[in-house]
């Protein structure tokens, strides 16, 4: 498998599988990760552990946000939106070609 073909199908992968509510769910688990930080620093309700409201896990979600999803997942997904929409526009050319032989079929046909 060349590289650009590796590339092509990772793209899509990446797209039709970022495009579901399981991903959302993932990615809104993320975002919670980092709330009883925010809420016990803006609130100073101190009823969560030490790990949940600690420098380094609010660093983590804050780079896999910011940096990963947003830097790296964005070029993926518009590379697999655009390969999505090259091939619905052949798709759409194949079946428009496909009438368009069917109407000269029938036009010859009535002309007889």
């Amino acid at each position: 498998m060349s590289k650009q073909d590796f590339d092509k199908n990772l793209a899509l992968w990446v797209t039709s599988h970022v495009s579901t509510m399981n991903c959302a769910y993932l990615f809104c688990i993320i975002a919670l990760v980092s709330l009883p930080a925010i809420l016990t620093d803006a609130f100073h309700i101190h009823v969560f552990p030490s790990w949940m409201i600690a420098n380094g896990l609010i660093l983590i979600v804050a780079w896999i946000a910011q940096t990963f999803i947003q830097l790296v997942l964005l070029s993926v997904i518009m590379v697999g939106q655009q390969l999505q929409a090259e091939a619905t526009i052949n798709h759409v050319t194949q079946k428009h070609d496909e009438l368009k032989r069917h109407l000269n079929k029938l036009h010859k046909g009535v002309k007889k």
